[in-house]
This record gives structure tokens, sequence and C-alpha cells, in this order.
């Protein structure tokens, strides 16, 4: 009975996203075996002699797939690789039963498509999210950890509570912690150690241009201690950070609710922040490679991030909006001064400035901090916090 009403049900999303994630990445394959380098979109003809200059006009690039990676008798593995995700989406619609190992391989194969491009990434994507899916299938796809990891990114507040009342989504939330700080740390240390081997004094101009216009990518041993220190980190800063919003939403506003739920939402909350794996994609010309990466995408998940954290809180809290706002800018702010405090001091780094910066940790590759000096002015942003948690009713009982 089992067996057949899942072959009813074999056309569907779960089925349609594994086969176009499939297509896409074969097609992206077959691209790079025909040109014999990744395929490349750019705003512009950019000169190598020129792209780094100064005056150089504003330029960009986005490389599917990494030139040294994807030339000679290599592109037959990769070829295949891309032939088995396309062969297990198939096999689905033919034995559904199957789904655990067939949805096993589309991930894992996926995931080797990234030297070629990922199906211009989109593909990967999809694959990922169809075979994690297929995976958990007869479950529906609302449920599914991907499901409700899509939702907790486009701000779905009904999934906040499903994740709040499920006692089986606390791994899921811890294991939502480690990948997201797993793929942004080896995104961060990627692109930083090759914006490095550019903007340092003693690149030559062969290894900008091999970057910058041929997608080549540039890594070390020392590029995997980054993700390795953020997955370490991760359920540790997990912890104080649910600690703290529980202290404040609980204890302070007077909401009920328990320390597990509200750990689970806030694992959950991280989704957005998982796109900064996507970094060493996309380059662009000075000036804006002084930065290091691209601040821009760097704000915009950490921003986006502070949304779903107002979202489930609110959900998991059963406050107000404004409320749950105030929550969380108060938390946010009390977390972040005990990263300062311990695990920055831990990774031996000194600050000197007078104002707000965003540097690099320099014994990790891509690690960005936020730092306020002097004193003074922490005070007065810690002040200006509280001044606006207390407008927000976080101090008022309900």
């Amino acid at each position: 009975m089992k067996g057949a009403i899942m072959k009813g049900e074999k056309t569907t999303l779960v089925f349609l996203l594994s086969l176009l994630g499939s297509i896409l990445i074969l097609i992206n394959c077959f691209l790079v075996v025909l040109n014999r380098m990744p395929v490349i979109i750019s705003s512009g003809s950019a000169n190598p002699q020129n792209v780094l200059a100064e005056n150089a006009p504003f330029w960009w690039r986005i490389s599917f797939g990494f030139r040294g990676f994807v030339e000679g008798q290599m592109m037959i593995l990769w070829v295949i690789f891309a032939v088995i995700v396309l062969f297990s989406s198939l096999m689905f619609y033919v034995t559904p039963l199957r789904r655990k190992m067939l949805g096993s391989l589309i991930i894992i194969f996926s995931i080797l498509s990234i030297p070629t491009g990922g199906g211009f990434i989109m593909g990967l994507i999809l694959a990922i999210i169809g075979g994690g899916m297929m995976y958990e299938w007869p479950k529906p796809w609302r449920e599914t950890f991907f499901g409700r990891f899509i939702r907790a990114a486009r701000l779905d507040s009904n999934v906040y509570s499903s994740v709040a009342e499920d006692a089986k989504a606390l791994k899921q939330a811890v294991f939502t912690i480690i990948l997201v700080n797993f793929l942004s740390g080896l995104g961060m240390a990627l692109y930083s150690f090759n914006v490095g081997k550019i903007v340092i004094p003693a690149s030559s101009i062969s290894i900008s241009t091999r970057i910058i216009l041929f997608g080549e990518m540039f890594w070390d041993n020392q590029v995997f201690l980054t993700p390795l220190t953020f997955a370490g980190l991760a359920v540790i800063k997990w912890l104080i950070l649910s600690g703290v919003m529980y202290l404040i939403g609980v204890k302070v506003t007077g909401a009920t609710t328990e320390f597990e739920k509200i750990g689970k939402v806030i694992g959950f909350a991280y989704a957005p922040v998982s796109l900064q794996f996507f970094l060493p994609f996309l380059f662009t010309s000075k000036p804006n490679l002084m930065a290091t990466w691209p601040m821009i995408l760097f704000f915009i998940t950490n921003i986006w991030m502070i949304l779903t954290l107002v979202v489930g809180l609110k959900q998991c809290l059963d406050v107000p909006l404004g409320k749950s706002l105030g929550i969380t800018f108060l938390g946010g702010t009390a977390y972040w001064l005990i990263n300062q405090l311990i695990f920055v001091k831990a990774l031996g780094t000194s600050i000197q400035s007078s104002a707000i910066a965003i540097f690099p940790l320099p014994q990790i590759p891509g690690v960005i901090q936020l730092a306020i000096e002097p004193t003074s002015l922490i005070l007065l942003f810690m002040s200006i916090i509280v001044m606006f948690s207390v407008l927000l009713g976080v101090f008022s009982k309900r």
C-alpha cells in the first residue's frame, strides 16, 4: 500500500526538483567539457594589465566552476558524477521505495559537481533539496529538513511554531548550526585566501589574471582550518546565544517557554548565513577587493538572520513583533560582547582602533569580526541598545 501511494505521487515536487537540478548539473558539465574551462559570466571585457588598477572601471565576474579542476582526463570523472545524479533522479521515478539510497547519491554527487559549476549553482541547490526531501519521503516537503530550512529563510512564522513543538527538531537545529557554519567558513576562507593572492604586493599579474579572469581557485591546507573552526565552535556559540535569548525573553519580559524551544528556533534562524558559501564564485575588481571580501553579502546575510530571529522569537515567546525586535537587539548585543571577550581574545587578535571597524582575524583565513573601540564607544552603543529595548517594551511584563 505504501509503495502504491508513493508511485501515485512520484511526479510531485521531490522528483521535479531533483530532475531539474540534475539536468542543470549535466548541462553545466558539458559546457565545461566543450570549452575546457569554467563557464564565466562577466560585466564586460577586462584587460589583464589594468583590471586591478585603481582607476579601472568596476568589473565583476561569476565563475561556474574552477580552473585547475576541469582540464584533461579529470573531466571524465565529473561527467560520470553528473550522469549519476541524473540517473538517480530518474530511478526514483521508477523505484521510489529506494528513496534513501537514491536521495543520498543525489546529495553526494551534486556536491561533487561544484568544481564544474554545480549546474550554475541553481542546479546544485535544487538537486540537494530534492535529494534531501527524497530521503525523508513520504513526509510532506514542508516538514522535511530542507523544507524547514527554506521556510525559515523565507521568514515563514509557522515553521518556527512547528519546530518549537517538535521534539525531534532539536537534532535538526544542531545539524543546521554545524552545516551553516561549515559552509560559511569554507566560502569565506576560500575567497579571503584568493583575494590575498591578488592584492598582496608580491602577487604577480599572472596569478591575479588566473583568478580574476579565468576562474582559477587557489587553496592550501590552512584554508580548511576556518570551516573546521566555525563548525567546532558552532554548538558552543549557539548554546550561549540561546541562553542569552532565554534569559531576556523569559526572565526579563516574563514570557513563558522552554530553553530547548528557543534553541531550536535559533538553530533554524541561521539558515540565511549559508549563502556565504558561494563567495568564491564571485570576484570584483579594485577597489572592491580591498575590503578582503564582499561586505555587502556579509551584511545582507547577517541582517537577514536578524530578521529570522525576530520572527522566530515572536512565535516562540508569543510576544508582539516590536518586543521581539527589542529582545533580538538586546540579546544579540550581549552575545556580541561575550563573543568579543571570549572567542576573539582566544584567537589572539588585538584591536587598536578609535571607531567601529571590520577586520579579519590573522590566524584564521576569512574570519571577519566587528569591533568597536574604545571602551567609551562600547558603553555608548550599549546605552543606545538598552534605550531602544525599553521603548520596544522589553522590560515590561505582560
